[in-house]
Order: C-alpha cells, then sequence, then structure tokens
C-alpha cells in the first residue's frame, strides 16, 4: 500500500512542478498566451492519463495555474492518510500540517484497474468543514 501513496504523492509533486512553470512562463511574457495554455494542458493530460480512470478524463478540465501550485503542501510537511476500502477502491487524504487559512486539503478515491489503483474521483475540503467539494481537475 506504500507504493500507492508513493506513486500518488510523486505524480502530484511532479504536477505542481508544471503548474508553477506555467504560471512563471504567464508571468514572464506579461499574459496568459492561449496556445502555450493549451500546449501546456496537452502535456499535463499526458501526464496524468497513466494515473487516471478513463471516467476520471472523460470530466476532467484545467483552466488556470497558479504558485504556489496546488500541490505545494506536499514540499512541506503533508499529513497522508490512507484507508484501504476494499481490494477494488482506496482512499488517500493528504492534509497540510500546519493549519492555515484557505489551505486545501484534498482527498482521493482510487479505483483499482486490471491491479494498478488509478484516480477515479478526487475532492479537495478544509480541515474545518466536513464537506468535500468535488474536483474535475487534477
Amino acid at each position: 500500500m506504500k507504493s500507492i501513496v508513493n506513486e500518488l504523492v510523486a505524480l502530484l509533486k511532479k504536477l505542481n512542478e508544471m503548474i508553477e512553470a506555467q504560471f512563471e512562463k504567464d508571468i514572464e511574457s506579461d499574459r496568459c498566451d492561449r496556445d502555450s495554455f493549451y500546449e501546456f494542458c496537452q502535456n499535463y493530460r499526458e501526464a496524468i492519463s497513466p494515473f487516471c480512470t478513463e471516467a476520471f478524463l472523460k470530466k476532467w478540465h484545467r483552466n488556470s495555474v497558479s504558485k504556489p501550485g496546488d500541490y505545494s503542501i506536499l514540499n512541506e510537511n503533508a499529513v497522508i492518510y490512507f484507508t484501504m476500502k476494499s481490494e477494488a477502491k482506496a482512499l488517500v487524504f493528504i492534509e497540510p500540517a500546519s493549519e492555515g487559512a484557505g489551505r486545501n486539503c484534498y482527498k482521493f478515491e482510487l479505483k483499482n484497474e486490471n491491479g494498478k489503483y488509478l484516480i477515479d474521483k478526487m475532492f479537495y475540503y478544509f480541515k474545518s468543514e466536513n464537506i468535500f467539494h468535488r474536483m474535475h481537475w487534477l
């Protein structure tokens, strides 16, 4: 089960680097270049495809970048919880170790497809709430 979490964390760190690099590129050019962002989205989709179910990819979209990136909490002392619900489904929760206003926490539902756990659903939430908000971007 450790490999499931390690693989997800490695992917999210890579995606975070891509997000921040695109943000820097947009800042340097002093504008958001539509073609550059389209190319970024294509490369991003290629990076996530091996880690996501077809159902997730069909709904997936991304329309913005930022710095710090979405998963910058992994560069800190993030707290990661793993729960194996069944052989078919696992859950991974990622939360920042320190409290902070507006700091997103993430919940990933992973589905076992042919022995590989793939991202099937994704949610963000705040530690202070018990409400999970569905995400269609990764």
